[in-house]
C-alpha cells in the first residue's frame, strides 16, 4: 500500500499546473586563450642589429613566451602552428619567426593538453621581404603579434597583441 500511495503522490505532483519556469542550464564559458611575453633580449627600449640582407634573417631578438589554449592540440610543422611577428608604428608586419625556429621549454614533443602552459624561446626571424611588408633600413616597433593556427576549431581570441616598446636598426 505504501507503494501505491507513493506512485499517486508522484502523479498528482506530475499533473499540477506550474508556473514557474524552469531554469535553463548556464553554459560553462570556453576559457579564453593567451599568449604572455615573459622576457625579452634586449629589454624594452633596446636596440638590435639587423642584417643588410633580408634572407640572412636574425637570431635577435630573443623572446621568452608562453600561451595556453582552451583545447588539446598537436603542436609541430604540418599541424598546429604559430607565428610571432613583430610590427611597426603602421601595423605593417616586419620580422617574423615560427615554431619550427623556436624552442619548446616545457616538454620535448608536440603534445598540448587543454588550458595547460605552453612555453617557448624563440630562435631565426626572417626579415619580411615582400613588397607589401617592406620596413625599410630601420623600424621601431612596440607589438608583438601572436598567430596559433591554422585550422583551431574555435576562435578563443587569437591573434593577441603585446606592447612592447623596442628598437630594431640595420647594422
Amino acid at each position: 500500500m505504501k507503494a501505491l500511495s507513493a506512485v499517486a503522490l508522484v502523479l498528482t505532483l506530475g499533473c499540477g499546473g506550474s508556473t514557474t519556469p524552469t531554469p535553463a542550464p548556464t553554459p560553462t564559458p570556453t576559457p579564453a586563450a593567451t599568449f604572455t611575453i615573459l622576457s625579452a633580449t634586449p629589454g624594452a627600449g633596446g636596440t638590435i642589429p639587423l642584417p643588410v640582407s633580408p634572407g640572412d634573417g636574425s637570431r635577435s631578438p630573443e623572446i621568452e613566451f608562453q600561451f595556453t589554449y582552451p583545447g588539446d592540440l598537436t603542436l609541430g610543422v604540418g599541424r598546429t602552428s604559430f607565428q610571432v611577428a613583430l610590427l611597426n608604428s603602421d601595423n605593417t608586419e616586419c620580422m617574423a619567426t615560427q615554431i619550427a625556429y623556436s624552442t619548446r621549454l616545457d616538454r620535448n614533443d608536440g603534445v598540448y593538453v587543454a588550458n595547460s602552459t605552453a612555453r617557448f624561446r624563440t630562435g631565426f626571424w626572417v626579415i619580411r621581404d615582400i613588397p607589401r611588408y617592406r620596413c625599410g633600413t630601420s623600424f621601431t616597433t612596440d607589438k608583438v603579434r601572436f598567430d596559433l593556427g591554422p585550422d583551431l576549431p574555435f576562435n578563443p581570441g587569437i591573434p593577441t597583441i603585446v606592447n612592447t616598446g623596442w628598437s630594431f636598426v640595420v647594422r
